[in-house]
């Protein structure tokens, strides 16, 4: 059968390069045994060639200085939305208690989902965000006045005195 991972299909026998690699497999094993809240791979006996192909496969995730699995963000992405559906919004705070994880990691995984689309920010909150079909681009960018009021075109030459040279 098929297997999707991070938006991406592949045959649920075929593992990565890496991956395969029984090294590989006690890394994401024990980064998966605390999935909100992961040791640096060094500390788990993840050598820094086998992160980088981890992450070059995209089963492994770095958000900000911090390594996740795919799957811990995929399943921390899953507890965000039904807390979102449940509380209206979520605070960092409310976040962490959902996933039973700290401040620090909990704000790298927020920020990531921000950047995604998944959640936006406002103030202290994080609410659901909207689906982007209901906002295209190029529909606020029409809003936009043609012509900017407090700038007005002047050539550059106008700026410079005759006699004076540019310090």
């Amino acid at each position: 059968g098929l297997v999707i991972e991070q938006g991406r299909a592949r045959l649920a026998s075929h593992r990565g390069r890496v991956a395969g690699e029984p090294e590989a497999q006690r890394l994401l094993a024990a980064l998966d045994a605390v999935p909100f809240a992961p040791p640096p791979p060094a500390e788990v006996g993840g050598s820094p060639e086998i992160v980088r192909g981890l992450l070059r496969e995209k089963l492994l995730l770095e958000l900000d200085g911090l390594v996740f699995t795919a799957s811990a963000v995929d399943k921390a992405r899953q507890v965000v939305r039904e807390g979102l559906e449940r509380h209206g919004s979520l605070t960092v705070s409310q976040a962490r208690d959902l996933l039973g994880s700290s401040r620090k990691y909990v704000l790298a995984i927020l920020a990531h989902f921000d950047a995604e689309g998944v959640t936006r920010r406002r103030g202290d909150e994080r609410f659901s965000a909207p689906p982007a079909a209901l906002f295209p681009r190029r529909a606020s960018l029409a809003r936009l006045p043609k012509k900017v009021p407090w700038r007005t075109a002047r050539p550059a030459s106008a700026s410079l005195k005759p006699g004076r040279l540019c310090s």
